[in-house]
């Protein structure tokens, strides 16, 4: 297994919902009409993750499997389908992550729930291994994802934002709080200070 900078182990992609309860937030892939695009083409930069749109229907499972079918008998194809159906299977772990990345527009299905696509991406992997020791397009996101999961100060901060900071009375009352702080603590000074400094 991949051994990250941090010591640990890595084994799998964390859910959505661990990654998005420690700051990273998930965002639809948009493109201009110049620019050439693929479903691969996922990105994370800044603490967002953006992931192309990916509409799933009833015939999604069966062009995956082909597609999984053809890297997995001819190397020359590389592994790039198995790593993202992989990273999507994992972080869809749960319904509840599969219905965050559709509230988000990543995911659009006609399917009859989120917990149908959660289904079908793990049944994709099933069958499916691959080595995170060798090379695969996912690495780097990898690293960067893990590092910031990682970082306390992002899992804190988004924990705070999703607890206190979501409603705006709320966000409006810290802020209040936190300007009167600071004006005791400037009124403090000011009081201390012609008794440390004498005229």
């Amino acid at each position: 297994m991949e051994r990250l900078e941090t010591g640990k182990l890595f084994k799998r992609w964390r859910r959505a919902e661990e990654y998005h309860e420690a700051g990273v937030q998930f965002m639809r892939r948009e493109y201009d009409g110049q620019s050439r695009h693929s479903l691969l083409d996922i990105r994370f930069i800044n603490g967002v993750m953006e992931i192309p749109c990916l509409p799933v229907d009833e015939s999604s499972e069966s062009v995956f499997k082909n597609l999984l079918a053809l890297e997995q008998m001819d190397y020359r194809f590389g592994n790039d389908i198995s790593a993202y159906v992989t990273f999507m299977s994992q972080i869809m772990d749960t319904p509840a992550d599969a219905t965050l990345l559709v509230e988000k527009g990543i995911i659009v299905h006609m399917l009859d729930s989120d917990e149908e696509v959660s289904a079908l991406f793990t049944r994709l992997t099933k069958q499916l291994t691959i080595r995170f020791d060798l090379k695969y397009y996912l690495k780097p996101l990898c690293h960067k994802l893990e590092a910031h999961y990682q970082n306390r100060l992002n899992r804190w901060i988004a924990w705070l934002w999703h607890n206190h900071f979501v409603n705006p009375w709320l966000a409006l009352a810290a802020f209040a709080a936190v300007v009167v702080l600071v004006c005791t603590i400037v009124q403090t000074i000011y009081t201390v200070l012609p008794f440390v400094k004498p005229a």
